[in-house]
């Protein structure tokens, strides 16, 4: 099985033209399939980043605004992102009880957590112990950057080398069992030696009530040194561990089609499509098998110029009304299944829609190739 995740990709600026809304439309109309969601879902583009992802370093722009966290996740996520559920602070956790968190250089501690039986959301408060410790972004950031600050213009190297501090960087991730390590946590520079990271790493495993979280923190001298676990890099000077309990919703509503649907234009067949509904998104998975591997070959696999390797080129996009792909909370991630690219057997899908109160009756997925969107495939997905 080949994981394939396409919430780092660089978007294209002509991804518009893969997605372009009039086409969708077309085709709608050729098929005189009127798309249509009974819960009101705002539209966007699939391929989104997802919360706490690499963001690509400007010494010359403020990472985050001023006390971006100082209201909570919410109000950072409502910073960046749209169709943040309106009720998702009903997960959020504060005042929480932590097992480690110490080193001898600084205190790491969790002051927000959310976690939704699919994602964990943790904000940690990072205080140095020693007064001569630098939190910076970047050794070539502008210490104008850093709210506390209202000296000269300088970078937080010379600031360092001027007042002998030593630069310094604070990293989060999470160590255990169903969740993905790596990824570089989004971070506010509170003063010299405080900085506030937020971390998000997606649960694959059972539902729970509630989850014992484990979160790895570490301090480095080097700005890449740390980002897949903290056992790859020999610049990690200290380790900590910390552990707290986070609480799941009560309640997960869950919903399946009624029966599969052939896209005949490219030889799939969906078999399931689940939406699963928490407070902060509704989710979905969908699963399908290539019924036609001739017809599928032939439409969807690219062969790269230069050499033997191929590529798979098909998604499945949720559209609105208005033929343009819906927006989720966070980007889609494929999985396919089989020996090799040229021997796929199926594979699934998984994304969110924004939340609702209700989950809708049916979905309309389009089938893309980005080669070629004039053969989008669009079907109506209705549910029990």
């Amino acid at each position: 099985m080949n994981n394939i995740d396409l919430n780092n990709i660089k978007i294209p600026d002509d991804l518009s033209s893969v997605v372009n809304s009039s086409v969708i439309k077309a085709k709608m109309d050729e098929r005189k399939r009127k798309a249509r969601l009974k819960a009101a879902i705002a539209a966007t583009v699939m391929v989104a980043t997802i919360l706490g992802s690499l963001y690509t370093f400007n010494p010359n722009v403020k990472a985050f605004v001023k006390g971006v966290f100082d209201n909570g996740l919410v109000s950072f996520w409502e910073l960046e992102r749209d169709n943040v559920s309106p009720i998702a602070n009903q997960l959020s956790q504060s005042n929480i009880v932590q097992e480690g968190g110490e080193t001898s250089e600084a205190t790491f501690t969790v002051i927000q957590s959310m976690f939704d039986n699919r994602n964990i959301h943790v904000v940690v408060e990072v205080k140095a112990k020693n007064p001569d410790i630098l939190f910076v972004d970047h050794p070539d950031s502008d210490m104008s950057n850093y709210s506390y600050y209202h000296g000269e213009e300088m970078t937080a190297k010379e600031y360092a080398k001027k007042y002998n501090k030593k630069i310094m960087y604070a990293f989060i991730t999470t160590k255990q069992k169903y969740c993905d390590i790596g990824g570089t946590p989004n971070s506010e520079i509170k003063e010299e030696g405080t900085v506030i990271l937020e971390y998000s790493s997606e649960y694959t495993g059972p539902n729970v009530k509630e989850l014992v979280v484990n979160i790895e923190c570490a301090l480095s001298q080097n700005q890449e040194g740390y980002g897949y676990g903290s056992d790859d890099y020999e610049d990690v000077i200290e380790k900590a561990m910390i552990k707290y309990k986070a609480i799941a919703p009560k309640e997960i509503k869950t919903i399946t089609n009624i029966e599969p649907v052939i896209f005949e234009e490219y030889g799939v067949r969906v078999d399931t499509v689940t939406l699963e509904q928490t407070p902060l998104a509704i989710y979905y998975k969908i699963d399908y098998t290539i019924v036609d591997k001739a017809l599928f070959k032939k439409k969807t696999i690219t062969k790269f110029a230069n050499d033997d390797d191929y590529y798979y080129d098909f998604e499945f996009s949720p559209i609105d009304e208005n033929g343009d792909i819906i927006r989720g909370f966070t980007g889609a991630t494929l999985t396919y299944n089989g020996l090799d690219e040229l021997h796929f057997t199926g594979g699934d899908e998984a994304g969110t829609l924004p939340y609702t109160e209700n989950l809708p009756d049916e979905i309309t997925l389009a089938g893309i190739t980005r080669r070629d969107i004039k053969n989008a495939e669009i079907q109506t997905i209705k549910f029990k």
